[in-house]
């Protein structure tokens, strides 16, 4: 994959995870226990496009820059990938806690701003990758064996 595709895949990524928490944000405010089971699909569908962003990242974008030349780079890249754990074991920990049929006790409240706090994190995440890390891949060509 040429980093030009893995960019264009991670930013269409990024909209569509952006688009999604607005949506499940603004659902989860507008409306408590009616909406809960609507909200338990729009966030098992978040959760689904997270993994195959993650997944992508993991593949073929980190690997990019943690074999770049620049010793500060893969450094960098290691912070980023180290980062990302965290915050997706907070995330998915959220999930594991409001995964059920009927709406856990501290709903809609806690639940609402547990949620902005892990969307949040997960924006700030996004837009230092595309501030960051995304010009870094754009700076090193193609695949690491084609810079030789």
């Amino acid at each position: 994959m040429t980093p030009f595709s893995i960019l264009t895949n991670l930013k269409r990524q990024h909209r569509d995870l952006a688009e999604l928490s607005g949506e499940l944000l603004s659902e989860a405010e507008a409306d408590s226990h009616a909406s809960y089971s609507s909200l338990l699909n729009r966030l098992s569908l978040f959760e689904g496009k997270l993994k195959i962003h993650l997944s992508m990242e993991d593949k073929h974008f980190y690997p990019e820059l943690a074999d770049h030349p620049s010793e500060s780079v893969r450094n960098l890249t290691g912070d980023y990938i180290r980062e990302m754990s965290g915050i997706y074991d907070r995330f998915n920990a959220f999930v594991l806690r409001w995964k059920s049929d009927a709406p856990p006790e501290g709903f809609p409240v806690t639940f609402i701003e547990e949620l902005k706090e892990i969307m949040n994190s997960i924006y700030t995440r996004i837009r230092r990758e595309e501030e960051a890390l995304f010009p870094l891949l754009e700076e090193t060509g193609s695949n690491p064996s084609e810079r030789e």
